[in-house]
């Protein structure tokens, strides 16, 4: 029921807006090399956390074919989509591309992976599903530190759900 009543303003009002992703220390997303697919507002995104231990929320749609490049939760040191075997390292940089080894100009950084924002509040972490929410700070001034835990989770969908 509530998906109904969302979906038709969910263009409108949420595409702008920052999505709860969860506990800053969840143990999914805690160690080096940790990549979770999810699906926030429909759109396909892997939570990770790189070599160096910094969060990255990038799209999880490859850059040839558009299929998903990580459909379960593992610890990587590369994504390798299952399609044509592109591979891309944990910023979201282009590593390997089967069959592109003699493209002038490839990889180019339309190539990538996109990175998307990503913010930490009150040990919640927050992303910008499309790349096009208010600034941060902003869009968060009206909550108050421990009224996070208490936001609905509807946004927010694992990958294989």
């Amino acid at each position: 029921m509530i998906g109904a009543v969302l979906a038709p303003r969910a263009d409108r009002d949420f595409t702008r807006a920052w999505a709860c992703l969860g506990p800053a220390d969840d143990p999914r997303w805690a160690e080096p090399g940790s990549v979770v697919p999810l699906r926030v507002l429909g759109e396909p995104l892997i939570l990770l956390r790189d070599e160096g231990g910094g969060l990255r929320l990038l799209s999880n749609a490859c850059t040839h074919r558009g299929m998903l490049v990580v459909t379960k939760p593992c610890r990587a040191r590369e994504l390798v989509c299952g399609y044509h075997g592109r591979a891309f390292g944990l910023d979201g940089s282009v590593l390997r591309a089967p069959g592109f080894e003699a493209v002038d100009g490839f990889p180019d950084p339309s190539d990538r992976l996109a990175e998307l924002p990503l913010g930490r509040f009150d040990g919640h972490l927050f992303g910008s599903p499309l790349g096009t929410a208010e600034d941060f700070e902003a869009a968060l001034a009206h909550l108050r530190p421990s009224t996070v835990a208490d936001l609905p989770a509807i946004l927010v969908s694992p990958e294989d759900a």
